[in-house]
């Protein structure tokens, strides 16, 4: 354990605003619930003259039974505000605040997570309940003044006319001014004895009779629950999920007795957004009417703004990406992608990542995923996906019988689901990948006018494009079956590798475009110290419960490999190149030095052989070869939750991506991203994200003592190390994020829709 036992706790957010009353009254709810729904605890909200005195029991609490809480463990407080109106319309006053200077309201942005814990002085010290009241401090006018002269700044924040004033002066004139107590509030839970890890926060906002709510992944205002036009520049869900870690789930609360009652409620409404089975923070993955996945529960769970991703990219990409919505958004384009599974792999992280921010822009994007059917799945895994790489038994073989299979399931799909909704209703469809490209003709047939792109991530794989120009292979075999349907798109858009574009392939419909990452998700995010240790003890329980073996971080570091377990990730030669650093290094190092090696991997819906990998590399681990080290290895199936990732990665000594088959590997540009020293295999796509003269080292497949040996040195020689860590650092690149790849396919879909119909 990295630090003491960690409690885990959800946050109900209700603030509430009645402009009638004068002066306006402003309150604001927080009650705390451990996720049982049979187990809560909340206080009443105390006024602002008994702060001091114990809290009485709430409406949901028998006052017989009523647990002690022990300072400064918080499960419920209450807020309240009342300022005097703030002048003009986009007037944020700074309320004053009972807390001593750089207490509850010195909060800044992403600095926040570097404040020292809270004093003692911070809160009431009677009994250890919060009772933090903010009150208008005489110089409205003042602060109204300084906050109008930033406003200007603020609207580039806001995204300028991405969004809608009118709302977004609601939300910054009511709304704001509760931020730093509510951040500094939960963000001083971390530094409690035990800490508590809020997972998530159920937010509610009532302004009279405008609730605070999602349309479409945008935050509007609604009255008697018709939306008002805009895209809130919600800062709060931001910070609560960029500075403390916190999923924010945008709920209403139409009911209530009283703010206690509706923060209640908006915990248990968030909770129903929360997966039981998985991790405490992993959203519910959600595949609605048509089988439409509703990326980020429909935009309730809301991890950023525009405003954010804008400092992920330089000023040059964010203006070309305003041009390219300026040109596009008037088309009003419906645009949907499809592919056979919502979660696992690349593709997933890549469509989630596109949803979310096309939505936040304006576009009218859809995710379209297949009913899974596991007979198809080993067709499409091992006799599409498999013998494409050329990593397949040779007896291995497509029959017609499984070509009916295949058919009929897409048939199925299309005629259940689509044909007579998206199919019809698109203006453009993107199909990923070979599992559903027997669908296109079925989109013609269906009538709509949609453009058609393929969208290979195959050879992000390597497909191997040796064995499907020779005739009489069974690569060139199933290459031609899959061609029969992908002839008929509109567009095809490739990894920006041409060699490895099949012949046939038209070269003035192609496109190349690279995979991205999303800089602001689980994955990719900055994580606080409390934050990375929490997740990677999570990840010692995993790998303990799944291994019986011991994850000695931090006092001894790690080698890590992420990857999905497939017979193109290259594990053996992991383990292998690991054997051979161990062989050298154990006499070199003192023990405390020596790394373990850590081999993560996710599962995926359409991959049924993940599991069957899985247990082969198990079983390697059983080899002669390895009994003298094969306790320093933890070879761990994870659930999805991207922040042990992260955290693993963040955390690592090394990174490695010896896959024999690969493109551009999403966890290599994050590796890089992160400034961790990468050695990959010189194949597909890897060979254009590491460059060996500034951050990693490239690789001749298969040459695992030549793998070793670079581990050895990089432990060995701290001078080469630095070198490599200030070289992946400098280079990262910021066009292989969400912002960035979006505007190239708004130009690339603009162009398209411009276009006659082929």
């Amino acid at each position: 354990m990295r630090g003491p036992p960690c409690e885990s706790l959800y946050a109900g957010i209700h603030i509430e605003v009645d402009t009638a009353q004068r002066p306006p009254s402003m309150r604001m709810g927080v009650y705390l619930h451990d996720g049982f729904c049979g187990i809560d605890f909340v206080q009443m909200r105390l006024p602002a003259a008994a702060a001091a005195a114990p809290a009485e029991p709430g409406p949901h609490t028998d006052p017989e039974v009523a647990l002690p809480i022990q300072s400064p463990v918080l499960h419920s407080a209450a807020l309240s505000l009342s300022p005097s109106p703030p002048p003009g319309p986009r007037s944020v006053p700074a309320p004053a605040c009972d807390s001593p200077p750089g207490g509850a309201c010195a909060i800044g942005r992403r600095e926040s997570r570097d404040r020292p814990p809270i004093q003692p002085g911070d809160q009431a010290a009677s009994d250890g309940h919060l009772n933090v009241h903010l009150r208008g401090n005489g110089t409205e006018a003042a602060d109204g003044a300084t906050a109008d002269s930033d406003s200007a700044d603020d609207d580039a924040d806001h995204g300028g006319d991405l969004d809608d004033d009118a709302s977004q002066a609601l939300y910054d004139r009511w709304v704001r001014p509760f931020e730093p107590t509510l951040l500094h509030y939960l963000e001083h839970l971390s530094h409690a004895s035990p800490p508590v890890k809020v997972q998530a926060a159920g937010i509610s906002a009532t302004i009279d009779d405008l609730a605070l709510c999602v349309s479409r992944h945008r935050a509007v205002f609604t009255s008697h629950g018709v939306p008002r036009r805009g895209n809130i520049n919600a800062t709060l869900t931001a910070r609560l999920w960029l500075d403390l870690d916190i999923l924010p789930i945008i709920v209403c609360t139409v009911e209530g007795s009283s703010i206690d009652e509706r923060a209640c409620s908006a915990v248990r409404k968030a909770l129903l957004y929360l997966n039981p089975l998985l991790s405490p923070n992993i959203p519910r993955i959600s595949v609605a009417f048509r089988h439409e996945v509703e990326v980020d529960g429909a935009g309730a769970i809301r991890l950023a703004n525009l405003a954010d991703y804008k400092h992920t990219v330089t000023d040059a990409v964010w203006s070309k990406l305003r041009r390219s919505c300026e040109k596009m958004l008037h088309k009003k384009l419906n645009i949907a992608f499809f592919n056979s599974t919502p979660v696992g792999g690349g593709v997933a992280l890549m469509r989630n990542a596109v949803i979310r921010f096309l939505s936040m822009l304006g576009f009218d994007a859809h995710w379209y995923v297949t009913k899974p059917n596991p007979e198809v799945f080993q067709i499409t895994k091992r006799k599409f996906h498999n013998v494409l790489q050329g990593v397949e038994a040779p007896d291995v073989t497509l029959t017609d019988a499984d070509k009916q299979t295949y058919l009929a399931w897409c048939q199925r799909n299309a005629a259940n689901s689509w044909a007579d909704g998206p199919f019809r209703e698109a203006d453009v469809i993107i199909i990923d990948d070979p599992q559903l490209v027997g669908v296109i003709p079925m989109i013609r047939k269906a009538g709509g006018k949609a453009k058609i792109v393929f969208r290979c991530h195959i050879e992000g794989k390597h497909m191997r494009n040796d064995l499907i120009e020779q005739p009489n292979t069974e690569t060139r075999r199933v290459w031609d079956f899959l061609w029969s349907f992908i002839r008929h798109a509109d567009g095809f858009v490739w990894h920006p590798i041409a060699s490895t574009v099949p012949a046939v392939v038209p070269r003035d419909r192609l496109r190349f475009f690279p995979a991205f990452l999303d800089p602001l998700d689980g994955l990719c995010k900055p994580l606080s110290p409390f934050d990375a240790d929490y997740y990677l003890d999570v990840f010692s329980r995993i790998a303990h419960d799944k291994t019986s073996r011991r994850f000695a971080f931090p006092h001894r570091p790690y080698i890590l490999q992420i990857s999905r377990f497939d017979p193109s990730k290259g594990i053996p030669d992991v383990l292998a190149a690991y054997a051979r650093l161990r062989a050298r290094i154990d006499a070199v190092v003192p023990f405390a030095r020596l790394p373990q090696l850590v081999i993560a991997g996710i599962g995926a819906v359409d991959d049924p052989q993940g599991a069957v990998v899985y247990r082969s590399v198990l079983a390697m681990l059983e080899q002669e070869s390895l009994a003298d080290i094969s306790s320093d290895i933890l070879t761990v199936m994870l659930p999805p939750c991207d922040q042990i990732l992260n955290a693993l990665l963040a955390s690592c000594k090394i990174y490695l991506q010896l896959s024999v088959r690969e493109g551009f590997e999403i966890k290599v540009t994050e590796a890089l991203h992160k400034g961790k020293p990468v050695i990959a295999y010189r194949s597909g796509g890897l060979a254009l994200q590491v460059d060996p003269a500034t951050n990693g080292f490239l690789i001749d497949p298969g040459d695992t003592d030549a793998v070793g040996d670079t581990l050895y040195t990089l432990l060995t020689d701290a001078e080469a190390m630095q070198r490599v860590i200030d070289g992946a650092a400098a280079h990262s690149n910021p066009h292989l994020t969400v912002a960035a790849q979006a505007s190239e396919w708004m130009d690339y879909i603009d162009e398209l829709t411009s276009e006659p119909k082929s």
